[in-house]
C-alpha cells in the first residue's frame, strides 16, 4: 500500500477565491472598438479545437476553445504513447466593443456587459499603436484613457447592481427577521463605498463569508484580468513603445496584475504560415509567438489547473478550479468516484519524470496515498480509487419513488397550490424532476417544462406568457440566477431549487428547497387526486412560426393513449431497463418517462446526454432500451468505434428514434452498434403529444430479418426510399391521418384526428378549441402522401421548418434577424441534409450595393463597416440573442434573384435544391 501522506500536507488554510466554483470557466476578450480584439479571437480560432472533440456540444461563433500548451503533457504522452490523448483547453469569448457610457446602455451596452458578466475572467486589449486607417473611437490613441473608461463603465455598473440589491434586502428585512438578510445588507454597503472610492472589487480585502455572498452576485469588477497589450510588429519586435511605462504605472497603481505585451499583426502572420515558415520568420526576425503566454497566463487567471490521468490508453488533463478537494476533483471524471470517494493515489509529475517510471516512483516512496482533506495541486498524476457498492445514494425503489411523489404532493397543497395552478420546471433530467411532473399533477396542476438550453430572456418570455405560480429550478440554471434576482415575474408566487445547490444563491436569497417542502408536512391524510380544468396536466413548449416558444396544452387523456401506444407498437415491459436519453422538457422525453411509469418499467437517469455517460451507463445498468435522435447515434457509433469490447451493445433491444430520419449509413452502425435491437422510427410533434407514426427499421427477431432499407409489414415490406420523399410508416390504431390536396394529386397537406392531439395552444380561446375538438383536423404543417399500403411518405414542409438536432428552427425567424443587419438587403434560410444534426442551417444572402463579401476570415464589422463574412454575420446573430443551434453553420453569397411562385413568395424548395446541387462547388456561382 502507498504511503499516506502527512496530516500536515492536508487542507493547507487558503484564501477564498472569488468567482464560481467550477471546472467550466472561462475568460472574454474585453476592450474598446477597434483595439484588435477580433483579429486576436480570429487568431486563437485558427487555434481552435475541432467541435467534433465536444459530441453533442455546439461551439458558438463567438467562443473559441484552445490547448494549453504544456511541456508535461506531451512528455507523458511520449511515455505511454496512449490511444488517447486529451489536453487541457480554454474557452475564450469574444465580447462585442465597449463605449463610454455602456452602464446607460450606449453602444451595445448591457448587451456588451451581460456578455462579461456571463464570463470568469477578462483579457482586457489595449491599443498601443498608432495607426490612419484605423480609426480610434476617441479619434486620439491613449490606452490609459482607454483603461479609465472601461474600469469606470464597470465600477458604475456594479454600482447600479450593488443598489438595487441593497433595496430588494431591506424590503426583505421589514418582512424577515433573517440575521443572514443583516449581514448581506451590511456587505453590500461595504462594497457600494469601497466601488464609489473608485477601487475594484477583486482588489479588496474580503472575509470568506463576504466571498461566499459576492460569489453570488457575479460583479463585473470581481473578475480577474490580464492587460494585453497590442502593438505593431515593429514596436514589438525592438520591445519598445511609447505608452507601455504609462499603462505599466495606472496598472501598478491599480492591482498590479499581469501585463503582455504583443502584436496581433504578428500573431496573424503566423498563424496563416505553415509551421515551418513561421519557425524560420521568427529566427530571422527574432520575434516569437505570444499566444501561448497569453493563453497559459488566461486559464491561470481564472484560477483553474489540472490534473492528470495516464496509462496506455489515454494520458487525459482534468480541468478543476484551484483549491479543490480530492474528492471533487475526482467526481469531474466521473461522480461515482466522488460519491463512493476511498482514496486519491497521488504522484508528482517532477517525480516520474526524474525516476523514470511509476513503479520507481513507488520504490523511492513517492507515490503517496492522500484522503477527502486532500487539495490536488496543478500536474499531479493521480489514480482514484472508489466503491458504490450497492447502488449508493441513486437507487430508489418504486415504493420509495411513489412516497417521495405523494409527500411532495401533500406539500403543494399545504404551500396552497391549487386545481389549474401553473409550475414551470428547469432542469437535467433526474428522479427529482420525474416527482414534481407526478405531484403537481396529482394536485390538480399544470406543468411547464422549460427548456434548460435557452437563454434567460427566452424563459422570461414563455414565463410571461403562461404566468407560472411556481418556478422550480435546479443547478442546470445557474446561470440565469443573477437575471433572476434582477427581473421581476409577477405571478411566480414561490422559487424553489431542487437538487444540492453548490453556490450561495439558495443561502442568500429567499428560495425553498424540494425538501424543506416535504419535511414541514403536518399530517399524513389520504390523498385525492385532482384535475386541472379541460383535463390539462402539460404546457409544453414548441416554437411557433416566430421562432418564439410556443405553448401547447396536452391533457391526461392525451399522454395516456400515446404511451398506449408505444408500449404497443415498441414492446415496452415492466421488464425493460430504460435510459432517459432524451430531455424531460422535450414532448419526446416525457412521453416515454410516462410509458415507462405506466408499464413498470426500471428508470435510468442521466443528467443530459453525453455519449460517455450513456454509454456508461448502458453497460452499468444492462440497459434495454432508450430513445434517440440521429445526433446521438452518431455520437454512440463515434465513441464505441473506439471501444471494440465494449460489452454494453448485447443489453439493448429496443431503440426508438424520432427528431428526424436516419440515413442508410447510420442505420447500419447502430444495427452494428446494438446487434440485438429492435431498431424504430418515430414521427411526430408536440401538437400530437409525440409520434403519429412509427415504423420498424430492423428487427433481429425475425426470421429472415428486414433489410436496413424496409419497413416491415405483416404481409409485405415497402422501400423506405421508393416513392418521392421518405417513409415514417404507419399510424397507430387510435391515430387518423389524411391528405389534403389543393388539386388533384396524391400529395398534400399531412392532417391528422383523434385523442392524440394537443387540447389547443395557450393563447387560443378555451370555448372556441371545445367546440371543435371532436371533428378537428390539425394540419401538421407537413407535406406528403399515403401509398396503397397505408404507409405516410414525407416530401416536405408547408413553412420550410428546419429540423437540426432534434430541435425545430423557422427559417423567418432567422431570416428577419439577420435582415437588420445594415448589408443585408435579402436572404433565404434553408436546412440542407447533414448525418448528424439531420439538417444544417444554411443562410444564403444578398448584399446591399458597396457591401463585399469576404470567403475568408475577416475582422468584425466595426473595424470595417463594408465587408461581411461568415464570422460578422454569425457573431451578429449571437449579439442579437438568437439561440446557438439556431445560427447558420454556412452562410453563401446569393448573385441572381430568389426564385419566386407567381403570387410572389420564395420557393423554398427551388432554393434549397440549387443549394445542395452547388454546396460541393463552394465558392460558388448562386
Amino acid at each position: 500500500m502507498p504511503p499516506k501522506a502527512s496530516k500536515s500536507k492536508e487542507a493547507p488554510a487558503e484564501r477564498p477565491i472569488l468567482g464560481r466554483f467550477s471546472s467550466h470557466l472561462k475568460i472574454g476578450i474585453v476592450g474598446l472598438p477597434n483595439v484588435g480584439k477580433s483579429t486576436l479571437f480570429n487568431t486563437l480560432t485558427k487555434l481552435s479545437i475541432p467541435a467534433e472533440n465536444f459530441p453533442f456540444c455546439t461551439i458558438e461563433p463567438n467562443e473559441a476553445r484552445v490547448n494549453i500548451p504544456d511541456e508535461r503533457f506531451e512528455w507523458l504522452c511520449q511515455l505511454f504513447k496512449p490511444k488517447s490523448e486529451v489536453a487541457a483547453f480554454l474557452e475564450i469569448h469574444d465580447i462585442a466593443g465597449l463605449v463610454r457610457g455602456a452602464h446607460q446602455g450606449q453602444g451595445l451596452g448591457n448587451s456588451f456587459l451581460s456578455h462579461i458578466r456571463a464570463v470568469d475572467g477578462i483579457f482586457h486589449v489595449l491599443r498601443a499603436f498608432e495607426d490612419p486607417d484605423i480609426i480610434h473611437v476617441d479619434d486620439i490613441v491613449d490606452p490609459v484613457r482607454d483603461l479609465e473608461v472601461i474600469s469606470a463603465e464597470l465600477r458604475l455598473k456594479d454600482i447600479e447592481f450593488i443598489e438595487r440589491r441593497i433595496e430588494d434586502v431591506e424590503k426583505s428585512m421589514k418582512r424577515s427577521n433573517d440575521k443572514q438578510l443583516k449581514i448581506e445588507l451590511e456587505l453590500c454597503q461595504k462594497v457600494k463605498a469601497w466601488l464609489e472610492e473608485e477601487k475594484d472589487v477583486r482588489l479588496g480585502e474580503w472575509k470568506a463569508a463576504d466571498i461566499e455572498i459576492l460569489n453570488t452576485f457575479q460583479l463585473l469588477t470581481a473578475k480577474p484580468v490580464v492587460y494585453l497589450v497590442n502593438m505593431n510588429e515593429k514596436d514589438y519586435q525592438r520591445k519598445k513603445n511609447k505608452f507601455l511605462p504609462k499603462i505599466h504605472a495606472w496598472v501598478q497603481e491599480h492591482g498590479g496584475e499581469t501585463i503582455i505585451p504583443f502584436s496581433c499583426v504578428l500573431e496573424r502572420t503566423l498563424a496563416d504560415m505553415l509551421p515551418n515558415e513561421a519557425d524560420k520568420y521568427c529566427e530571422e526576425n527574432k520575434v516569437q509567438s505570444c499566444l501561448p503566454k497569453i493563453i497559459k497566463t488566461g486559464f491561470s487567471a481564472i484560477n483553474l489547473i489540472y490534473f492528470f490521468t495516464a496509462g496506455p490508453d489515454e494520458v487525459k488533463c482534468w480541468q478543476i478550479r484551484r483549491h479543490t478537494k480530492a474528492p471533487q476533483a475526482a467526481g469531474t471524471i466521473h461522480t461515482d468516484f466522488e460519491r463512493g470517494f476511498i482514496c486519491a493515489e497521488v504522484m508528482k509529475f517532477d517525480d516520474l519524470k526524474e525516476l523514470g517510471s511509476e513503479s520507481a516512483v513507488k520504490a523511492a516512496g513517492k507515490y503517496k496515498q492522500e484522503g477527502k482533506t486532500y487539495i490536488v495541486q496543478d500536474g499531479d498524476i493521480i489514480f482514484f480509487k472508489f466503491n458504490v457498492s450497492g447502488g449508493g445514494k441513486k437507487q430508489k425503489t418504486g415504493r420509495q419513488f411513489v412516497e417521495d411523489v405523494l409527500s411532495l404532493a401533500r406539500g403543494l397543497l399545504q404551500l396552497g397550490l391549487g386545481s389549474g395552478d401553473i409550475v414551470a420546471i428547469c432542469g437535467f433530467n433526474s428522479d427529482w424532476y420525474m416527482e414534481w411532473l407526478l405531484a403537481v399533477a396529482f394536485v390538480g396542476g399544470i406543468v411547464a417544462p422549460l427548456n434548460y438550453r435557452w437563454s434567460f430572456e427566452e424563459a422570461k418570455s414563455a414565463m410571461l406568457m403562461v404566468r407560472p405560480v411556481m418556478l422550480v429550478t435546479d443547478e442546470s440554471c445557474k446561470h440565469w440566477y443573477q437575471e433572476l434576482q434582477n427581473n421581476a415575474l409577477p405571478s411566480v408566487k414561490w422559487h424553489v431549487f431542487s437538487g444540492f445547490p453548490s453556490s450561495g444563491f439558495v443561502k442568500t436569497s429567499n428560495v425553498l428547497t424540494t425538501e424543506t417542502l416535504r419535511k414541514h408536512v403536518m399530517g399524513t391524510k389520504q390523498l385525492d387526486y385532482s384535475w386541472a380544468p379541460e383535463g390539462a396536466v402539460i404546457i409544453c413548449f414548441t416554437s411557433g412560426t416566430t421562432g418564439r416558444p410556443k405553448g401547447v396544452i396536452i391533457s391526461h387523456s392525451a399522454m395516456i393513449v400515446q404511451s398506449l401506444a408505444k408500449v404497443a407498437v415498441v414492446g415496452y415491459s415492466e421488464d425493460d431497463v430504460y435510459l432517459h436519453t432524451a430531455p424531460l422538457c422535450h414532448i419526446g422525453g416525457l412521453s416515454s418517462a410516462i410509458t415507462m411509469l405506466m408499464v413498470g418499467g426500471c428508470h435510468v437517469l442521466i443528467p443530459k446526454f453525453e455519449a460517455s455517460l450513456a454509454i456508461e451507463a448502458i453497460k452499468q445498468h444492462c440497459v434495454t432500451s432508450l430513445i434517440t435522435v440521429p445526433a446521438m447515434i452518431a455520437d454512440l457509433v463515434s465513441l464505441t468505434r473506439l471501444k471494440e469490447t465494449w460489452k454494453g451493445r448485447q443489453y439493448v433491444k429496443k431503440l426508438l428514434n424520432g427528431g428526424g430520419s436516419l440515413s442508410a449509413e447510420l442505420i447500419k452502425d447502430a444495427t452494428e452498434l446494438f446487434p440485438r435491437a429492435k431498431l424504430l422510427s418515430a414521427y411526430g410533434m408536440t401538437e400530437t403529444c409525440s409520434s403519429l407514426t412509427f415504423m420498424t427499421l430492423h428487427d433481429p427477431t425475425l426470421q429472415t430479418p428486414a433489410q436496413t432499407l424496409l419497413t416491415v409489414d405483416k404481409t409485405r415490406s415497402t422501400p423506405v426510399h421508393q416513392r418521392q420523399g421518405v417513409c415514417v410508416g404507419k399510424p397507430p390504431l387510435h391515430v387518423e391521418i389524411k391528405i389534403s390536396a389543393d388539386e388533384p394529386s396524391t400529395i398534400g397537406r399531412i392532417l391528422t384526428r383523434g385523442p392524440h392531439l394537443m387540447l389547443r395552444y395557450w393563447d387560443q380561446n378555451p370555448m372556441k378549441a371545445a367546440e371543435s375538438t371532436n371533428d378537428f383536423w390539425l394540419d401538421t404543417g407537413d407535406i406528403g402522401s399515403i401509398d396503397d399500403y397505408g404507409n405516410i411518405w414525407l416530401v416536405g414542409r408547408q413553412n420550410g421548418r428546419i429540423k437540426s438536432g432534434g430541435e425545430n428552427i423557422y427559417p423567418e425567424e432567422v431570416e428577419a434577424m439577420l435582415l437588420q443587419h445594415p448589408g443585408v438587403i435579402a436572404t433565404v434560410v434553408v436546412g440542407v441534409p447533414e448525418a448528424r444534426l439531420t439538417e444544417m442551417v444554411v443562410a444564403c444572402i444578398k448584399l446591399r450595393e458597396s457591401w463585399q463579401w469576404i470567403d475568408k476570415i475577416c475582422k468584425q464589422s466595426a473595424e470595417n463597416n463594408l465587408t461581411l463574412c461568415r464570422e460578422i454575420l454569425g457573431n451578429y446573430c449571437r449579439e442579437k440573442n438568437l439561440t446557438g443551434f439556431k445560427v447558420p453553420k454556412l452562410f453563401i453569397l446569393w448573385r441572381k434573384p430568389f426564385p419566386l411562385t407567381t403570387s410572389g413568395k420564395i420557393r423554398r424548395d427551388q432554393v434549397r435544391r440549387e443549394v445542395m446541387s452547388h454546396l460541393h462547388l463552394f465558392p460558388n456561382n448562386l
